[in-house]
């Protein structure tokens, strides 16, 4: 049998099986990213109303520690001038360790929303418009470490996967080489 035959079709099985994994990767990623993301989003604009309604009634630092632990995110508010109203620390995350949060204000204290995760969709920012106070913004940062856990776990389920195909395709590969060598042979030796 020729060797070189079963070793081409594991490089092409590897080949492929690799290109696959890192689109899947990439989509898994992504869908893990998103999904942070909607969750951060879901859970700042429901916060916003109450948010709203305990500056009205002037109890904004009291109610945010509710309205935190509800919702699951370490929330912070901003006047129109960025000058932060509540304390620099919110269900044990402080404000300086929030990354995006600079963008994040900045886009909220203008009038648009802002989203975005960290890469593996282990934490995701938000910033969100205020009517109150006028012109302000809040701040959500929104932990996910299950999420990246999920994220990891898939990733190294891919990568099982390729592996799986490449041997697959070595085995294939083998089989084929098989059958085409005894095929070549029977047409050799039945040649004058």
């Amino acid at each position: 049998m020729r060797w070189w035959l079963p070793l081409v079709f594991a490089v092409i099985a590897a080949a492929t099986a690799v290109a696959v994994a890192q689109v899947l990767s990439a989509r898994v990623e992504r869908a893990f990213r998103e999904y942070a993301e909607e969750i951060a989003l879901g859970n700042t604009v429901a916060a916003v109303p109450a948010v709203h309604r305990s500056f009205v009634r002037g109890d904004l630092h009291d109610a945010l520690v509710v309205i935190s632990n509800r919702r699951g995110l370490a929330l912070f508010v901003y006047t129109a001038d960025g000058t932060l109203l509540t304390p620099d620390r919110s269900r044990r995350t402080d404000l300086e360790s929030i990354p995006f949060r600079r963008a994040a204000v900045a886009h909220a204290l203008s009038g648009s929303t802002y989203v975005r995760s960290l890469r593996d969709g282990s934490a995701a920012v938000v910033g969100q418009p205020l009517r109150e106070p006028a012109g302000g913004a809040l701040l959500a940062y929104a932990p996910r470490p299950e999420l990246a856990a999920g994220s990891g776990i898939a990733r190294e389920k891919v990568v099982e996967a390729a592996l799986w195909a490449a041997v697959i395709g070595a085995i294939a590969g083998a089989m084929v080489a098989a059958l085409l060598t005894a095929r070549l042979r029977r047409i050799a030796a039945a040649a004058p």
